[in-house]
């Protein structure tokens, strides 16, 4: 934790910087951390947040390449269910590599309003890419000797584990280039005030909520189209939406009464 916190008396919005507990990687090694023993300090509330962005650093808090760890994905989780749709992730904010280095942001006067007795988690998932004989296999979480999986498994999390060994090229051995990495966060935040407007989260996926949705390679037909739609509940503003897709995606698009309000690319 940065205690060194900024204050802009011109916006009233603190910012403080953390980062998450050290994750030791080398040679085509991955991590995948579990919520529960990845606790994700917050400022201590109530407060309105209106910034979250992460990267990945070393231990010189050095911004990492893609070409050295692949961040297939960071997420947050909360305490607290979020308002749906898809609320039993329990989803709070995150990305992967395709959003490196954006944030998430919701402006004055709206904010993320937190109590203080929330806890947050996160889902971290690394893999060390340098010395393996293919990047791809290796991101996509393909098959390979040392994944503890099985073939029929390939593309899946479970190929994918905290432990998972990625094939390495000839002459590169385990633990080499072994280093500490971290989830580093800047947060922006307001104290809340009356003026304040507390936003909710929702969250949805086009294959209608599943966790994990593989896509089988076809050359006959080689876009495939995966959309699903609800009802909402409630009536509102959307502030700020993103997007979550991976290698092989063309594009994933939110529809409001089927007018096109958000699309994100790769």
């Amino acid at each position: 934790v940065d205690d060194s916190y900024r204050f802009d008396a011109g916006t009233g919005e603190h910012t403080q910087l953390f980062r998450s507990q050290a994750m030791p990687l080398s040679n085509g090694q991955t991590i995948f951390t579990h919520p529960q023993h990845t606790p994700i300090i917050m400022p201590p509330g109530p407060i309105a947040l209106r910034s979250f962005k992460a990267e990945v650093v070393d231990e010189k808090n050095v911004s990492v390449p893609l070409s050295e760890v692949y961040n297939h994905h960071w997420i947050i989780f909360g305490s607290k269910p979020n308002a749906g749709v898809c609320n039993g992730l329990r989803y709070m904010f995150g990305v992967g590599a395709e959003s490196r280095n954006t944030p998430s942001v919701y402006d004055a006067p709206y904010g993320l309003v937190f109590k203080g007795d929330e806890r947050f988690g996160g889902n971290i998932h690394l893999l060390h890419t340098e010395n393996v004989t293919s990047v791809q296999n290796c991101i996509e979480c393909g098959w390979g000797p040392e994944k503890g999986c099985s073939k029929q498994q390939t593309g899946e999390f479970a190929c994918c584990q905290t432990g998972s060994q990625c094939t390495l090229v000839p002459g590169a051995f385990h633990g080499q280039n072994e280093k500490n990495y971290y989830l580093q966060y800047e947060v922006k935040w307001a104290d809340v005030t009356p003026d304040v407007v507390p936003l909710e989260i929702y969250v949805l996926d086009a294959s209608n909520c599943q966790v994990e949705y593989n896509i089988q390679a076809s050359k006959t037909e080689p876009v495939h189209l995966t959309q699903y739609s609800w009802t909402s509940r409630k009536t509102g503003r959307l502030i700020f939406g993103v997007g979550h897709q991976h290698i092989g995606s063309l594009n994933i698009t939110l529809k409001i009464a089927g007018k096109p309000v958000c699309t994100s690319v790769p």
